[in-house]
């Protein structure tokens, strides 16, 4: 789906402060060649990790697996397979919206989720260049995809600017929490699960609040 996966492993490899990365796929769509071309010359791919659903009931669109480990296998590329997802599910992250908790509550719920990804977006991805013109870093996936509905102005002070200085980033990560924090659902409680690779053929629209 990401089409330009090729050109991206190019930019990986030509900079010296990654020194490797991974893919993550659940094998519906095959590899193409190009992207074949880019792993197999690649000094910086660690592997690739297969999230195996071909057993679970929810998922009707075939799966090109066999022709994906294929070539990882000829190509000799190191490839896992993770087999987790047959039987577990996922977690319903709920609806986000703003939630009018206080100071104190904002605080509570950023240190019980303890989100582990960080989220790149590139200056193109932003409506508004001049506070991030060569890019942002966000604390979280939602933060930044809050910050591309409502604007960078709504949620200054979550982000990074990637010109800013080391002092700021040191800054950054010692806040007590981030404005998007009092979007998600509450992180106290047990979050409620669903079936794992459920698919639908609707389309689905954004709520507006």
């Amino acid at each position: 789906m990401f089409k330009d996966l090729p050109q991206l492993i190019d930019y990986l490899d030509t900079q010296k402060k990654i020194l490797t990365f991974s893919l993550v796929t659940n094998a519906t769509i095959d590899f193409k060649d190009e992207l074949m071309k880019k792993l197999k010359k690649s000094n910086k791919v660690r592997k690739i990790t297969i999230s195996d659903y071909k057993r679970s009931p929810n998922l009707k669109i075939p799966l090109k697996q066999e022709s994906i480990l294929r070539k990882l296998k000829e190509n000799k590329i190191p490839f896992s397979m993770d087999s987790s997802g047959e039987n577990s599910t996922w977690s319903d992250p709920e609806k986000i919206y703003k939630r009018g908790r206080s100071k104190e509550d904002i605080i509570k719920n950023y240190r019980n989720c303890q989100m582990p990804c960080v989220s790149l977006m590139t200056s193109e991805g932003l409506e508004n260049k001049q506070l991030a013109p060569k890019g942002a870093v966000f604390v979280c996936p939602i933060s930044s995809s809050l910050s591309r509905l409502k604007g960078l102005e709504e949620f200054n002070g979550d982000f990074l600017n990637l010109e800013d200085s080391k002092e700021r980033f040191f800054e950054f990560y010692s806040q007590d929490f981030y404005k998007s924090c009092d979007y998600c659902r509450d992180y106290g409680k047990p979050a409620k699960q669903i079936a794992v690779a459920i698919q639908t053929d609707k389309v689905l629209k954004l709520e507006k609040d």
